[in-house]
């Protein structure tokens, strides 16, 4: 199976990821997040879950959260910045650990021994130089302005190029354990020496028992330093990957509970970024799925003033009878339930999602709408003044006018599932048809 194919089969229902949501990430939620956020906490919940996340990887998170509180005390406009700043810079970081993972998953594909290790140890490098990086900026930060740890740093923007080994040996190094946390447990996982004898010096062999024999040597002399070598099996460089991805879910993790519980902060970030066309594309094709629809064509002009977007409703398969487990102590009956919706609800819900989130000032938009066997429903277009409409709240009133037709009136069947005690599926059934009536 392919690594995008694998990706789209192997995430859980939404009833398993709301379960993982109640128990990794609800609690610490002070602010009912919104729609959009909810999607992206429900993932974060789930890989809460694959990563064994337990109660010390939690007071990390809570830690950096702290800190973020703090900082933002000390010295809002520069953090509101720094956090913006950091912002602009997430959809390439993505990518580029994307890559690293599609080329894990085909080594490991491929069984070849030597590929693995050299696309294991060059994700290894990516997480270093990439993602931490960018996600231990706050930590480092807040370790500089309130702790006076030295650094380069001149703008609260240039904090987030410095790089991973000055923020990995600063926090490292820091002997100061607060009663929120230390900030030495915000490495776990990464080490220098692994990424520079891995993929960053390329000093490294695979030895006749199958293992990496990484050689620690200096770039200056040449000789050995610090261990001199480090031997890992393939499963010890699999658990260092497994360990690096906790760690970056905390540094994650903690900045987003932050950003929840303040929506008074996040209204004050600065939104002048332009995203790259494919950056607004992934992110759209994810907002339209989670409503019944896929994105069949998606066109921006070099001016961005005009969108061509294809919309096409993709109903999903959901299971009858379903059940759910989690672990010996609960288990669920899962009921489907089926509402009807119509078409334009669906459609100008992904139409403001796009113009408010990417754009300060919306594009023209030349719209088609396609059903499930690909019949062409409506070949609309939008003027820039009617979108306007979609920055404003939802009601009649507001719904944008197309110079040449209208949204469908159809109505197309969205279904979803809910847990409900186990063995009493068909009682629920029952009054759930009732309520129908």
């Amino acid at each position: 199976m392919e690594y995008d194919d694998i990706t789209k089969h192997t995430a859980p229902s939404l009833n398993i990821k709301q379960r993982f949501y109640e128990v990794y990430i609800q609690p610490y939620l002070k602010k009912k997040p919104n729609s959009e956020n909810l999607t992206y906490l429900l993932d974060q919940a789930w890989n809460a879950w694959r990563l064994n996340i337990g109660k010390e990887e939690t007071k990390r998170t809570l830690f950096v959260e702290w800190m973020c509180v703090e900082l933002m005390k000390q010295d809002e406009d520069n953090f509101i910045t720094l956090i913006s700043k950091l912002f602009s810079e997430t959809y390439d970081v993505g990518v580029r650990a994307e890559t690293a993972e599609r080329n894990v998953y085909n080594a490991k594909i491929s069984k070849d021994q030597e590929r693995i290790f050299r696309d294991t140890l060059e994700q290894y490098k990516v997480f270093f130089e990439n993602d931490f990086k960018l996600w231990a900026t706050i930590p480092y930060y807040y370790i500089c302005k309130v702790y006076g740890v030295k650094s380069e740093g001149k703008t609260p923007e240039s904090y987030i190029s410095i790089g991973a080994s000055e923020k990995f040996h600063a926090l490292k190094n820091i002997h100061t354990s607060l009663a929120q946390g230390n900030p030495q447990d915000l490495v776990f996982g990464f080490d220098n020496e692994i990424r520079n004898a891995g993929a960053g010096h390329e000093s490294w062999e695979i030895t006749d028992k199958g293992t990496a024999l990484l050689h620690v040597i200096n770039p200056k002399s040449g000789e050995p330093k610090g261990v001199k070598e480090i031997e890992l099996t393939e499963r010890q460089l699999e658990d260092l990957i497994k360990q690096c991805r906790r760690t970056m879910w905390i540094l994650k993790m903690g900045l987003t509970l932050f950003l929840n519980n303040n929506p008074d902060f996040v209204a004050k970030l600065k939104r002048n970024k332009d995203f790259k066309v494919k950056e607004i594309e992934r992110c759209l094709e994810e907002f339209a799925d989670n409503r019944w629809f896929s994105i069949k064509e998606f066109i921006i002009n070099e001016g961005r003033t005009e969108i061509r977007l294809g919309l096409k409703y993709s109903p999903k398969i959901l299971g009858e009878q379903g059940q759910v487990f989690f672990g010996k102590a609960e288990r669920y009956d899962l009921v489907k339930i089926e509402e009807e919706t119509e078409y334009r609800y669906q459609i100008l819900d992904i139409l403001k999602y796009l113009v408010a989130s990417f754009f300060q000032k919306p594009p023209g938009i030349k719209l088609k709408i396609w059903d499930e066997k690909d019949i062409l429903l409506a070949d609309l277009r939008y003027e820039p003044t009617e979108l306007q409409k979609l920055y404003l709240d939802a009601a009649e009133e507001n719904i944008p006018k197309s110079q040449n037709g209208e949204l469908p009136s159809l109505k197309c069947m969205i279904a979803y599932e809910i847990r409900v005690p186990f063995g009493q599926r068909a009682v629920f059934e029952k009054i759930l048809k009732f309520r129908k009536k």
